[in-house]
């Protein structure tokens, strides 16, 4: 198969200097910035490219096969290892001076939003997987998970830096595992995957052969909505002439495209960045098992988005402007072949913020023996600012979120921020932050790091983390979002999964103490309500070990996946001209309620498809009064002539007490009117 014929210096708006790497031999200076990071609204075609390799795997048979197979032993080290310098891919070095918090010359301001309440608890919460070797190997745990999974129909999928696992959704009970290497077909790190619930597909990506001549970028798509089946995966050079390596992958989707962002980096040492390419594969072609795809250059960490809104068809990348805390939202238009990469124009923030970086997070003591740097525990690698984890597109916005350092007058901690763009404005709507404003690295202040946020079919968002302090091991923990809080308002934080011991794994040539380096959220695709988090927390240590042996180290990471179940706020629906006293929201098989008789003269029940109920509210669409009763304050509406559960369907029910008389045209309605004006039909 002919392999692509594209090179990443070909585009002269990407062009940068070779930056030297320091003599530690493991941070990469930050690039320099250049036209891609300022320019605005400049097409770059893309250019067609064919895969290296192309196969269809059966991931319950790949389970089996290797679960038969003898344990090979393996170089720890090595295996540890093969990301080599992925701190260094991050862009910044750790040493690198903070930004000044200044756009142009107006100085931001920080201003962090107090939490609207307690966040819910979990409807369901299970472990994932933990740092365990490599099935079928003899490796010793790994340094860092690369946290990553996706949530399907009935199953869960958690896909880590040593192995993959799919899980019973509704109890957590395991299904089928095998290691990252079995899956690729190649030695594989840096995972990432998504769940389309428009097309009921599971899409992943991962680095192959990282670090070498034959270095690659894997993508790959289930044939079914079924995880354990049938899978097509191809894998896409890094560099034809073999000098460089592909490094960070991020992934994304819409309807047209899988899109997959990396950077490039030189192998030989000193390394020093190259460029950033994106893939851009068409999706429906990829859902046959087939690859008609093209790259174009893009700027260091831009992040494609997932795209929930099945009528958009542009596919939406932002990234945070190098060297700065401005952003721009670049995209890939839908025009024919050749797909071109347009870059967005630069926006400020709303908050001022520094780019944090190096070992700032603390933690508590051992909870048995020494640390390794003495009586104040070692600290814990801050992740920077840029978008690291796949941004969220629906309802016509566009969500991501950031590790930001404060105050900007100084770091004393770090918190997450999360961001609200309207993509028909271009411009932010709301922005806030998961942060303890008081926090510093001694006096048990909260640290919140390593973030994404998922966000359902009403607008609530749920924003998983890491927390940390000087008095609490790294735990996992998630903030909530309801549509009806204020804009960029969150509830107070819950740890769902508490640290259970102090962590501090390194070797000889990574001598920094890493976490992450990703986190995840996502909408259950189920009911498009429940939301998912999957986090890292520190497990228990086998022993007293942190020193630089990673066979000795008894430093453990885990996983955990939780669920939240939002329950539904009080609403009026539209087309009342009288008073509305009471609402609420009943599930299909629910069909009792009760209504304050003295504050009304009766109710209505409305009837919508869940897609619909925020439009349902403001009256965007029709929506269908279904019964109506009056001068009482209870009743139940059993029997419906139109009960979905006749063909299957999926809907909800808005019960409104009311003034039933003096509406105007809309009183005294009787069953089964449009009370509604607008062109929808009516659910």
């Amino acid at each position: 198969m002919r392999r692509p014929v594209f090179s990443f210096l070909a585009c002269s708006l990407i062009l940068a200097a070779l930056a030297a790497k320091p003599a530690d031999g493991m941070r990469r200076t930050p690039p320099p910035r250049t036209l891609a990071d300022t320019a605005a609204d400049i097409p770059i075609p893309s250019t067609p490219v064919d895969p290296i390799s192309s196969l269809v795997v059966n991931f319950e048979e790949l389970a089996l096969r290797e679960a038969a197979r003898p344990s090979q032993t393996q170089s720890s080290i090595c295996e540890e290892n093969h990301q080599l310098p992925e701190d260094d891919e991050r862009g910044e070095p750790f040493d690198e001076k903070p930004s000044d918090g200044v756009v142009g010359s107006q100085q931001l301001t920080s201003a962090p939003l107090l939490p609207t309440g307690l966040s819910p608890d979990p409807a369901l919460n299970f472990a994932a997987m933990d740092g365990i070797p490599k099935i079928g190997s003899g490796s010793v745990q790994f340094l860092s998970p690369d946290t990553n999974g996706a949530v399907g129909l009935t199953k869960v999928m958690t896909t880590l830096n040593n192995n993959y696992l799919i899980q019973n959704k509704a109890t957590g009970s395991s299904l089928a595992s095998l290691s990252i290497d079995t899956f690729w077909g190649a030695p594989a790190l840096d995972p990432k995957t998504l769940y389309d619930p428009i097309n009921n597909r599971w899409i992943v990506t991962a680095l192959t052969d990282f670090n070498t001549a034959n270095s690659a970028v894997g993508v790959g798509v289930s044939l079914t909505s079924d995880p354990s089946g049938a899978w097509a995966l191809f894998r896409f050079i890094a560099d034809p002439a073999g000098k460089n390596t592909a490094d960070f992958p991020s992934i994304g989707f819409n309807a047209n495209f899988v899109a997959v962002g990396y950077d490039i980096y030189t192998i030989a040492t000193p390394a020093a960045y190259v460029g950033s390419q994106m893939l851009i594969l068409d999706y429906p072609q990829l859902r046959a098992g087939i690859s008609l795809s093209s790259a174009v250059a893009t700027a260091i960490h831009t992040s494609p988005a997932a795209t929930y809104d099945p009528a958009e068809l542009t596919l939406y990348a932002p990234v945070k402007i190098n060297n700065s805390i401005s952003f721009r939202v670049d995209y890939i238009n839908n025009s024919p072949s050749p797909r071109s990469f347009h870059f967005g124009a630069v926006k400020a923030p709303l908050q001022s913020w520094l780019d944090p970086g190096g070992t700032l997070i603390p933690q508590a003591a051992p909870l048995s023996g020494p640390s390794a740097c003495g009586a104040t525990p070692c600290g814990i690698v801050a992740q920077d600012s840029h978008i690291r984890q796949t941004p969220v597109v629906r309802g016509g916005f566009l969500y991501f979120t950031q590790t930001v350092g404060l105050p900007s007058g100084g770091i004393t901690h770090v918190a997450v921020q999360w961001t609200k763009f309207d993509l028909a404005a271009n411009a932010i709507v709301s922005s806030g932050r998961i942060e303890d404003p008081a926090a510093t690295a001694t006096n048990g202040g909260k640290w919140y790091d390593y973030s994404h946020l998922a966000v359902n079919q009403f607008g609530d968002v749920l924003l998983g983390f890491t927390q940390y302090s000087s008095t609490q091991y790294a735990s996992a923990g998630y903030s909530f979002h309801s549509r009806s809080d204020g804009a960029g308002a969150m509830s107070t934080p819950l740890i769902y999964k508490a640290g259970e011991d102090y962590y501090h794994r390194i070797t000889p040539t990574f001598d920094y103490n890493r976490w992450g380096d990703y986190s995840k959220a996502q909408v259950d695709p189920s009911n498009d309500t429940d939301l998912w988090v999957l986090q890292e927390y520190a497990k228990a240590r086998a022993g007293t070990d942190d020193s630089s042996s990673l066979a000795a180290n008894s430093s453990r990471w885990g996983t955990w996946w939780a669920k939240v179940s939002p329950v539904f706020p009080s609403e009026v629906a539209p087309g009342n001209a009288g008073a509305a006293s009471g609402q609420q929201w009943i599930g299909k098989s629910t069909m009792n309620w009760g209504i304050n008789a003295t504050a009304s003269s009766g109710y209505r029940l409305y009837r919508g498809v869940a897609a619909d109920l925020p439009k349902l509210i403001t009256g965007a669409v029709s929506s269908c009064l279904r019964f109506t009763g009056g001068d009482q304050s209870s009743n139940s509406a059993s029997g419906l002539i139109d009960d979905p559960s006749a063909d299957g369907g999926l809907y909800w029910y808005l019960v409104d007490g009311v003034n039933l008389f003096g509406e105007g045209p809309a009183g005294n309605a009787s069953s089964g009117a449009r009370i509604v004006t607008s062109s929808g039909v009516c659910p």
